[in-house]
């Protein structure tokens, strides 16, 4: 009997309601919070859901019959509601306690775009902390290569340097082994000179005296 289906509707959208009004902590007038907020989202995103529109006007035509047996003059009888209007306003409960419906999905959308969004924007700031971290190992590469050749050519040069003062000592060596052997070599010429003015004066006295004995004592 209409009367019964109306009793029934009457029933089931005070469920909703009062599951509605438990989400947005409310004693009462859940469901209106709710359309509210279908009314508040932005209508781009809002055709991204399907059957959103389909739900926010058969919400309201719903919640108009229940106010109208609510507050109404006449009786249920002069408010008739179908069993199909009964079965919806089920369903749509079960989508809420299953977090299926359209401002469940909205919401969880919004989150994963958050996320995705977060996540783009983490990806450059990864990248320019590598490539910084990179920069960084590189510069400490060329100033530990730069460092060694420094200190390899250091040690070149102090080498060299070495080398190049024993090679002097050398050279000062023979210089003076050159000078000594030419003093020795005059000493020795000078000597032979002597020896043979002697040798002169010796042969030469020689014969003085022979002469003298020879010529003039005889």
């Amino acid at each position: 009997m209409p009367e019964n289906t109306n009793i029934i509707f009457f029933d089931e959208y005070k469920k909703l309601d009062k599951l509605c009004s438990e989400m947005y902590g409310k004693n009462s007038g859940g469901v209106t919070c709710y359309l509210n907020d279908m009314m508040a989202v932005p209508v781009m995103q809002r055709n991204r859901i399907p059957e959103w529109n389909q739900t926010y006007d058969r919400l309201r035509e719903l919640r108009h019959i229940r106010n109208q047996m609510a507050h109404g003059e006449g009786s249920f009888e002069d408010y008739p509601c179908s069993e199909e209007d009964v079965l919806w306003l089920f369903e749509f409960r079960s989508k809420i306690m299953h977090i299926s419906d359209p401002l469940a999905v909205y919401r969880r959308q919004t989150e994963e775009s958050m996320h995705a969004t977060r996540a783009k924007e983490d990806s450059p700031r990864a990248v320019d902390q590598w490539q910084t971290e990179e920069s960084m190992h590189a510069t400490r590469a060329k100033e530990d290569f730069l460092r060694a050749v420094d200190q390899s050519q250091t040690e070149e040069n102090i080498a060299d340097h070495q080398r190049m003062k024993m090679d002097n000592v050398e050279v000062i060596d023979q210089e003076e082994n050159d000078s000594f052997e030419k003093e020795h070599s005059m000493l020795k010429e000078i000597a032979v000179f002597g020896l043979i003015v002697l040798l002169i004066v010796a042969a030469v006295l020689l014969f003085g005296k022979v002469y003298v004995e020879y010529f003039l004592l005889s």
